[in-house]
C-alpha cells in the first residue's frame, strides 16, 4: 500500500490511482442506497463497511473508489504513465468480468466460456496484490542472486548478468500476466458456484483469494456436505482449496476434494456452517481489513468469534509430529524430539517420547510413512520422507525412533 494515504485513498491527480481490489469487483459488496437516516439533500456514493480483522473495532465506511489503491502501483518505469500497460490488461479483463457476474448476481445459466472468464479474473485478483507481488519479485531476486553468483565465479565479472536480468527488478509486476493464466488454469476444472441462501451474508477482504491447503474431513467438519465430498479422498490426502467470494450471496469454490454440481455451475445451500466457515477462511487470510455489504455481517457470533480467537491466542502452541501415510494421518504430541542420523549420516533419525501410543501404534502398523513434519511451539522445524517406525514404545516415557529408508 502508498502508505496509510493509499489506504484511506487520499487524492493524487497526477499520479492516477491504480486499485489492489478493482472496483467492479466490490460493486457486489456496496451499499448502493443510503439508509433510512441518510440526511435529505446529502449527496449519496454507494459504499462497503471496512471492518478490521480482530472484529473489535468499529466499522467505517467507504466508497470503493476511495479505497485500497496505490499510485503507480502496475505502471512499468519505462512506459508512459497515461498508458500503463499492465492497467490495460487488468481493465480487459475486468470487463468481461463484469457483463459475467452480472449472469451469476442473477443465477443465469452459465457457459463454460463464463467460468474460464471467472477463473482468469480470480487469478489477476489473486496475483496483483502487493503481497503476492512482492513474493514473485523475491523468488526471481533469489534465482537471479545465483545466477550472478555462478557467473562471478566462472568469469569474474556480471556482465551477461546485467543483460539477461535488464528488467528483473519488476518481475513482480510483469509477471501478474503470467499467473493470472497459471492460476486459472489450476482452478478451472474444478471450479462451481456456491450459492449462499443463509441468513450469513459473504464477505470479501483486502486479499480476496483465499488459497488453502486442507484434508476432505476438514471440509466436513465446517459443514461441507458428503455428496460435495470426494469419495475418494482418503483423510491423508490434502490438496488446495480456493476461495472466491463474488457477492454476499455468491462465492466462487475450486477443489479436487469438492465434486462440482453435475447440473449446472450452482449449488444452493442455507447451511450457516459454510457461511461462516467460508467467512472465517476469508478473515484469516486477510492482511488488515475484511469488506462487507453489513455493517456487522457476523450477526449474533461477532462476540463468539472473538472469543474463540482469544482462547487460541492464549492456548499454548503444539508440539508434535504430523504424520502422513498413504491413506491416514496422525498427530503425535511430543516435547522432546531429537534429530539426528542412523547407521550412516545419509540415513535421518526422529528419536521422541509421547504419551499417546495408540496413534503410535497405528501409525507403524500403517507401513510406509510418505511425510514427517515436526513441530514445536506451533512452528515447523524439521520434516522427512519416505520414512518407518524401527522402534515402538510399548509404554509412556520410553523412546520410539523413525528412520529415513534410503
Amino acid at each position: 500500500m502508498d502508505s496509510a494515504q493509499g489506504s484511506l485513498g487520499m487524492s493524487h491527480p497526477k499520479n492516477p490511482r491504480q486499485h489492489i481490489v478493482p472496483r467492479i469487483y466490490l460493486k457486489a459488496f456496496a451499499v448502493d442506497s443510503p439508509p433510512e437516516d441518510w440526511p435529505a439533500g446529502r449527496p449519496f456514493t454507494p459504499y462497503v463497511w471496512v471492518i478490521e480483522c480482530s472484529l473489535k473495532e468499529e466499522p467505517v465506511r467507504r466508497a470503493p473508489s476511495q479505497l485500497l489503491w496505490q499510485r503507480a502501483l502496475y505502471t512499468l518505469a519505462a512506459e508512459d504513465p497515461s498508458d500503463p500497460s499492465i492497467e490495460k490488461y487488468l481493465s480487459s479483463i475486468e470487463s468481461v468480468f463484469a457483463s459475467t457476474i452480472t449472469k451469476v448476481l442473477a443465477e443465469q445459466p452459465l457457459s463454460p466460456e463464463d467460468m474460464a472468464a471467472l477463473a482468469v479474473f480470480t487469478g489477476a485478483l489473486a496475483g496483483r496484490t502487493p503481497g503476492m507481488m512482492e513474493h514473485r519479485q523475491s523468488q526471481v531476486d533469489e534465482i537471479q542472486g545465483l545466477y550472478r553468483q555462478v557467473e562471478r565465479g566462472a568469469t569474474g565479472s556480471e556482465t551477461a548478468s546485467d543483460e539477461f536480468w535488464k528488467g528483473s527488478d519488476e518481475a513482480g509486476r510483469r509477471l501478474i500476466l503470467t499467473t493470472a493464466g497459471s492460476y486459472a488454469s489450476v482452478i478451472l476444472p474444478y471450479a462451481w458456484l456456491f450459492i449462499n441462501q443463509s441468513p450469513v451474508p459473504l464477505v470479501t477482504s483486502d486479499q480476496p483469494v483465499t488459497h488453502l491447503f486442507l484434508h476432505v474431513d476438514e471440509l466436513a467438519g465446517n459443514g461441507f456436505p458428503p455428496e460435495l465430498l470426494n469419495p475418494e479422498a482418503q483423510p491423508s490426502d490434502r490438496a488446495f482449496v480456493s476461495l472466491t467470494p463474488l457477492a454476499p450471496h455468491v462465492a466462487m469454490l475450486s477443489s479436487p476434494l469438492l465434486v462440482p454440481p453435475t447440473d449446472s455451475f450452482y449449488w444452493r445451500s442455507s447451511n450457516i456452517r459454510i457461511a461462516v466457515a467460508l467467512n472465517e477462511w476469508t478473515r484469516h487470510h486477510a492482511q488488515k481489513v475484511i469488506l462487507s455489504k453489513y455493517r456487522n455481517p457476523y450477526g449474533p457470533i461477532r462476540e463468539h468469534a472473538i472469543e474463540l480467537e482469544r482462547r487460541e491466542e492464549a492456548s499454548p502452541r503444539a508440539s508434535g509430529l504430523q504424520i502422513y501415510t498413504k491413506r491416514n494421518r496422525y498427530w503425535i504430541p511430543s516435547e522432546d524430539v531429537v534429530h539426528g542420523h542412523g547407521s550412516h549420516v545419509l540415513i535421518g533419525r526422529l528419536t521422541f517420547t509421547t504419551a499417546e501410543l495408540e496413534s503410535v501404534r497405528l501409525a507403524a502398523a500403517d507401513g510406509e510413512l510418505v511425510e514427517i513434519n515436526v513441530y514445536s511451539d506451533g512452528r515447523q522445524v524439521g520434516a522427512m520422507r519416505n520414512a518407518r517406525f524401527i522402534s515402538v514404545a510399548s509404554e509412556p516415557g520410553q523412546p520410539s525412533v523413525i528412520e529415513m529408508v534410503l
